[in-house]
């Protein structure tokens, strides 16, 4: 009997689960910023839905496109339209 099956095997379910590890999946309102190697790569950015990254040296950071309404006190200024101050 071949002994070399069970780690041609074994070594087969490690490459498929490495490149499974590299696809991303990103929502509709997301953008992923790409970091090779700790560095930004301006030239690339991750588009909606699947994107490929290389494991272990490329890094993506998902990023929101969604706008935020912020609330704030309202201001209470120390004179109104009529130059005589409350």
């Amino acid at each position: 009997m071949d002994s070399g099956f069970p780690v041609v095997t074994v070594a087969i379910v490690i490459l498929v689960i490495y490149l499974l590890s590299a696809i991303k999946i990103l929502a509709d309102t997301k953008r992923g910023v790409i970091f090779r190697l700790g560095r930004l790569q301006a030239t690339r950015r991750a588009s909606p839905h699947l994107s490929y990254s290389r494991p272990r040296s490329t890094a993506i950071v998902r990023v929101s496109l969604r706008q935020e309404a912020l609330k704030y006190p309202p201001v209470v200024l120390g004179w109104n339209l009529n130059g005589v101050s409350e």
